[in-house]
């Protein structure tokens, strides 16, 4: 089903065994899981999502367009979908 709506709110929560049909059931969830909770508690508790388990992402501008890619592997990429969005007319 690859990454659709909602998709990433059991990983943010940490709740992905109650979401079994929508994580699947592979163990590399609960690492990505717990990257991806640490970042919303982070973000909550100090305004910014970095933490030690995570590449450091900058501050997002327009400029860069730094974006944090989740999965097996975290990686910050600037402008990950650049074609795509000037193509919509976004520059």
């Amino acid at each position: 089903m690859k990454a659709y709506h909602t998709l990433d709110i059991p990983f943010a929560l940490d709740n992905i065994d109650l979401a079994g049909s929508m994580t699947g059931a592979g163990n590399d969830r609960y690492a990505l899981a717990h990257r991806m909770s640490a970042a919303c508690a982070s973000f909550f508790a100090q305004r910014q999502p970095n933490h030690a388990d995570l590449p450091n992402r900058p501050a997002f501008t327009t400029a860069d367009r730094a974006m944090m890619i989740s999965g097996r592997e975290c990686k910050v990429v600037n402008d990950p979908n650049r074609e795509e969005r000037i193509a919509h007319g976004d520059s």
